[in-house]
């Protein structure tokens, strides 16, 4: 654990031996005096327990129950059978600066405490780069990174766990697959920094990013005995590549501005975005009960996405395309495409302020096989999601305190979906209630069917101070 916490905190103590003692107190009196605090609270309700299911089969093949995606489900045994849950997490976001005379320099922290009657919420403070365990810790850092202006300001250095945020979609975006997130409660997830040195270079309203990825990480998921599971049980244990220089990343982006339109493009080679199963190392392909170890080869990627607004009306769409080193995988195309409307005349005659409409599509094309079977035994599909999906979404504000939302998603492909509606009233800029319902449906081996026992009410409280 010790070696850990280290790990974490070695940007910030390196940054505060520098300083000397003196700054290092001033240092750390800006770091209690910008922090901002933030509690959220969620309170849920399941519509039923878990069913008890039972589906093994001795006589199935792994390879078979791969393929098919009808892995041996738990039983309600094996899954919490409680209907009522409370998740909160605690942040505390906070900034300090270094210097500002020869040039600007500041630390940016971000902390994060979680706890709560799911099962397996944390475990252990401070998640690690290389960390092989899908478990959420107790305390962890979702930012801790130094920043630097440099070039007469033209220039940005980063050092450390920082988010990466791309993508211009509303709802769905193919070519944000760079960050990491801790998902618990899937509808509750909370956005990571990834480590990494990067560079951002500005030229008026355009800016071009380089990062140097060094660890592939993943993030945090149901486990254990938590419902968020599903009725299937895991597919497999991921396999987290370890720390050599043929698995590091490099991610280039360019991002522009111009009037009425946003454009930006990206090429990244690294870890690809989605595992392909290979044959457990410590069973045989032939044991019925066996599991396959998730491995994410290595894969360029290119892609890029646009925004236009005329009006009332926004176009986007997104689009990325991967080609597997070795041809280890598939190579495929991910892309979206959709539009909005904001519309006031009907609403005003409703009594609301505005209501805006959504509409997106998520789609798949396949662009090469899998050819480079080795100990693989499938490909991504499997594990690859918004292949034939629609999602449509209305947001209405009644105003400026009071706002609802109807949203869903429609796997066109598996007939599975997901729907939701949610009302939000805010008393202040820092106190906001939500309370909302979302129902699952689908075949037990679907994403939304997976989910078909956790039809949920929740009521979340979120407070800054």
């Amino acid at each position: 654990m010790i070696f850990k916490f280290k790990q974490v905190c070695l940007i910030p103590l390196f940054v505060l031996i520098l300083s000397g003692p003196s700054r290092a107190d001033g240092l750390l009196d800006q770091i209690a005096d910008n922090a901002v605090y933030k509690l959220k609270t969620t309170y849920t309700v399941f519509k039923h327990p878990v069913e008890n299911i039972d589906v093994s089969n001795s006589q199935v093949s792994t390879l078979e129950r791969l393929l098919n995606r009808t892995f041996n489900r738990p039983s309600s045994t094996d899954l919490d059978n409680s209907r009522r849950a409370i998740y909160s997490t605690l942040n505390m976001e906070t900034e300090a600066i270094l210097t500002e005379d020869d040039f600007y320099s500041w630390v940016n922290l971000d902390l994060v405490a979680m706890f709560g009657t799911l099962p397996q919420v944390g475990r252990g403070v401070f998640r690690h780069p290389n960390d092989e365990q899908a478990q959420a810790h107790w305390l962890d850092a979702k930012r801790v990174a130094y920043h630097a202006e440099v070039m007469d300001g033209d220039a940005e250095l980063i050092v450390g766990k920082e988010l990466i945020s791309l993508g211009l979609n509303e709802i769905y975006s193919p070519t944000d697959r760079f960050g990491m997130a801790v998902a618990v409660d899937p509808s509750e997830a909370e956005e990571h920094g990834v480590w990494q040195m990067g560079f951002k270079f500005f030229s008026e309203d355009d800016r071009f990013e380089y990062r140097f990825i060094p660890f592939h990480e993943r993030g945090a998921v149901a486990n254990g005995k938590n419902r968020w599971q599903g009725l299937m049980s895991q597919t497999g244990e991921v396999v987290v590549a370890p720390f050599q220089w043929r698995n590091v990343g490099n991610l280039i982006s360019y991002n522009a501005v111009r009037q009425g339109y946003d454009w930006f493009v990206l090429a990244h080679h690294g870890q690809a975005a989605y595992p392909v199963p290979m044959q457990g190392r410590n069973s045989s392909i032939s044991g019925a009960m066996d599991l396959p170890d998730l491995v994410s080869p290595n894969a360029w990627s290119f892609g890029g996405g646009f925004a236009v607004v005329e009006g009332k009306w926004k176009f986007f769409g997104e689009t990325l395309a991967q080609i597997t080193d070795h041809d280890l995988d598939q190579d495929y195309l991910m892309y979206s495409l959709g539009f909005s409307y904001r519309e006031t005349n009907w609403a005003n005659k409703m009594g609301l302020n505005e209501i805006t409409y959504y509409l997106e599509y998520g789609g798949e094309a396949v662009l090469d096989k899998q050819k480079n079977r080795n100990y693989l035994v499938g490909n991504s599909y499997t594990y690859r999601q918004n292949l034939d999906t629609l999602f449509p979404k209305m947001e209405m504000r009644v105003s400026d305190t009071w706002s609802g939302v109807l949203q869903g998603a429609i796997n066109l492909r598996d007939n599975d979906y997901t729907f939701g509606a949610g009302v939000e009233y805010k008393y202040s800029d820092n106190l906001k209630f939500r309370a909302g319902y979302t129902d699952f449906n689908g075949g037990r081996d679907t994403i939304y069917g997976n989910w078909d026992q956790n039809d949920v009410i929740k009521a979340n409280l979120e407070y800054k101070f």
